[in-house]
This record gives C-alpha cells, sequence and structure tokens, in this order.
C-alpha cells in the first residue's frame, strides 16, 4: 500500500466559510485525503424460521447499508456496525419480530468511483466500534498512516455525504471541517456533531446522507514537511455520532476472511438461500 505525504511549508487552522467557498487548506486536505476513502456497503436478506431467505421486490438483498471506510497501513478502517447494516435501518423494523437479518454481501468502492469491489465476510464478536478489514483488492488504493500519539488535539474532519440512488450509494460529496479544540485523541469515543451540508453537495436525484467523516492531524517528519495522519473515523450508532480515536481502538480488532453468520408482499425468495438448496439436496437423493 501506498503512503501519502503531504509536502508543504503551512496548514492554518482556517474556518469553513460557505460564503466564500472552500479555502486552499480545504482543498489540500480533501485532494489529499479523499484517495484513500472508500464507501462500503453492506447487504443482508432476511430468514424466516423454516431457513428460508428473503430479499425485497424481486431482488436478491432485502436492503443495504452504507458507511464510511479508510485505507491504512493497518488495513481498512470501518465501523464494526457494517456487518450488521440492519442495526439503524428502518425497513428491517416490521420484520423483527418474525425474520432473522443474515448478512449476505459486503463491498466497497472509491468515493470517487462508480464499481464496487468485493470484501470478505466476517463476523467479529468483539464490542469494539470500529474495526479493521484485510483484502487484497485494497492493494491499489493509496493508504494513509495512522497516528499513534495521544497528545494532539484539533486537526480536520472531513465529512463524507452520500446519496442512495435505487439501493446503492450514489455520488458521494465531502466537506472538510475544522475540528473543535475539546476533541481529545485520548478518549474513547466523542459525540460529534454533523455539519450542514455546503450547497456544493446537494443532489438532485436522492437526497445526500452523512456516512461518516475521518478526523486527520498534521504531523512534521521534517523541516518543510507536513503529513496528514488518521486520528480516528466518525460512525453512527444508537444515540448519534461519536468520533473514535482509532490508535487504542484497532491493534487487536482485525477482521480477515470467514464465513457467514447469521407484513406486506415485499418479501420475495432470494435465490441459493439454504432453503432451496435442502430441496435441491433431497431431489438428488431421490435420482
Amino acid at each position: 500500500m501506498k503512503r501519502i505525504l503531504i509536502t508543504t511549508f503551512v496548514l492554518l487552522p482556517i474556518a469553513v466559510s460557505a460564503q466564500w467557498g472552500i479555502t486552499p487548506n480545504q482543498a489540500m486536505v480533501k485532494q489529499s485525503i479523499e484517495p484513500s476513502l472508500v464507501v462500503v456497503c453492506s447487504a443482508y436478506k432476511l430468514q424466516d424460521s423454516s431457513g428460508q431467505h428473503y430479499g425485497r421486490n424481486n431482488r436478491t438483498e432485502f436492503s443495504q447499508g452504507y458507511t464510511l471506510g479508510i485505507v491504512t497501513d493497518s488495513g481498512l478502517i470501518t465501523a464494526s456496525s457494517s456487518i450488521k447494516p440492519w442495526l439503524y435501518d428502518t425497513d428491517y423494523t416490521r420484520y423483527s419480530q418474525s425474520h432473522k437479518p443474515v448478512l449476505s454481501e459486503m463491498s466497497f468502492r472509491p468515493i470517487g468511483d462508480s464499481s464496487y469491489s468485493s470484501l470478505p465476510i466476517s463476523i467479529d464478536s468483539s464490542s469494539s466500534l470500529i474495526m479493521s478489514v484485510r483484502s487484497d483488492s485494497l492493494v491499489n488504493i493509496p493508504a494513509l498512516s495512522i497516528h499513534s500519539d495521544t497528545s494532539y488535539r484539533n486537526g480536520w474532519l472531513l465529512w463524507c455525504f452520500a446519496s442512495d440512488t435505487l439501493g446503492k450509494a450514489g455520488a458521494v460529496s465531502t466537506s472538510a471541517i475544522v475540528c473543535s479544540s475539546e476533541l481529545n485523541g485520548s478518549i474513547t469515543a466523542q459525540p460529534v456533531v454533523v455539519p450542514a451540508m455546503p450547497s456544493m453537495v446537494r443532489d438532485s436525484v436522492a437526497a445526500p446522507k452523512p456516512v461518516g467523516a475521518v478526523w486527520v492531524v498534521p504531523t512534521y517528519p521534517k523541516a518543510g514537511m507536513i503529513q496528514l495522519r488518521v486520528a480516528g473515523i466518525a460512525i453512527k450508532d444508537s444515540a448519534g455520532w461519536l468520533l473514535v480515536p482509532i490508535h487504542r481502538n484497532i491493534a487487536n480488532n482485525q477482521v480477515g476472511s470467514s464465513p457467514d453468520e447469521e407484513p406486506v408482499n415485499e418479501l420475495t425468495p432470494s435465490p441459493h438461500s439454504q432453503h432451496n438448496q435442502g430441496k435441491k439436496n433431497k431431489r438428488n437423493k431421490k435420482n
């Protein structure tokens, strides 16, 4: 994986000004960090008591969830909730008593791209808010370095907004915001407020929604050089958005390849389900 080094002499914390557009420092942050950001798409099906899997409206999956992923030298950092996309999906609520959700597919795409690549489906039993995924499909994406020191404040939050178009995340826009001086890397997780979307982020097809943010801080490897390193990631939970420092959360939470887990007429039988496979096996035995 490549590492991104940002070479300049000055990086001043200039506040966002929608009136005057994007500042040079904001442009620098966006240009340097965006190539390492991806949208993680998690699809799931529903399963009834007989083992039959269901999609919705003749689609293979029932629904999908989207989270932000950051490609780093420690792997793809993303929210642990990405393997349970039904947690904050209101469409699942009315089926929660009768059907079990089953993660069926995980994929990702760079925020400037439109095609998705597969990610290993993994089940994480830890209680950590974030996880790291290793995959060979990430090797061509520039990797950011993780900031391991806890004595830092400020920096930048680069928020990502994506529109949900026909079941897939559509256009993605970012907005660079100067971090509050109250943020501290030594705290496990801190509430953070999603900024108002600038007018430049609007989408004519679907309303963009925040999928997360990356927290980067400037470091100075040598004179005349500035390197932005990843300090944390903003993820959504039941109470709102949390900014989670990465250095103390990700070391023991590596995720690799492993097997899968787990009333209207919109449910449709999904192909390749365990239920259908069982019928095929019975027919084969008879033959």
